[in-house]
């Protein structure tokens, strides 16, 4: 598995639905569930990818993807830009996550599919872990986009779950982003867990790592 493969995800902000080969189609785009709907999770579905599982509302639309993604989903609307997936890598001498962050803001200065409009990354320092939370602010074809990011590293892989919705949704997918990381489980133990309290949150700048 190539590294500079399976970071697409992240440091393309989803342009191309994590490499589907589906075109976006943003007109008259609508999500279809409330927010209310989209947070009933005793009917979600689970997806258990070799030690991992993870659950999402049933409604979303999962599709075929290249090799490095664990799992990736369309939204429930019909804009094929809204897009959820998991990433997972090994970790190695030349991969960690300083350069998964280098790698994305390399593509941040780069991408000249979407017009990026800004982001912001935090390093979030819980008692028993490091993880980093980002959002990333676009623009395709005349319509603002955000991603959610949560980037961390758990039994020497660095995974990466992240979220992207029209930016006048973001409330309703801020919600359902955080259900989606409670429900996550390696080796049936939860990553992120009730009570799990932020001891420290420093902001990151991708232009000095």
């Amino acid at each position: 598995m190539k590294y500079t493969y399976v970071i697409f995800l992240a440091v393309a902000l989803f342009t191309f639905s994590c490499s589907s080969g589906k075109t976006s189609d943003t007109a008259n785009s609508s999500d279809t569930l409330s927010t209310a709907d989209l947070l009933k999770t005793e009917t979600w579905k689970c997806i258990d990818t070799a030690q991992d599982r993870f659950c999402l509302p049933p409604s979303w639309k999962p599709f075929a993807h290249n090799k490095g993604y664990i799992f990736c989903s369309y939204l429930d609307n019909t804009d094929s830009t809204t897009v959820f997936a998991v990433v997972k890598t090994a970790k190695s001498k030349d991969v960690n996550i300083n350069s998964y962050l280098k790698k994305v803001y390399k593509q941040l200065k780069s991408d000249n599919t979407e017009i990026v409009q800004g982001y912001s990354i935090n390093k979030l320092i819980y008692e028993t872990k490091e993880t980093y939370f980002g959002r990333y602010y676009a623009q395709v074809n005349d319509k603002s986009y955000l991603t959610y990011s949560m980037i961390f590293e758990l039994d020497n892989s660095i995974y990466e779950v992240a979220l992207k919705c029209e930016k006048s949704n973001w409330k309703k997918y801020s919600a359902v982003f955080q259900k989606i990381l409670s429900s996550f489980r390696h080796k049936d133990a939860p990553f992120f867990r009730d009570g799990d309290r932020i001891t420290e949150k420093k902001s990151v700048d991708l232009t000095k790592l």
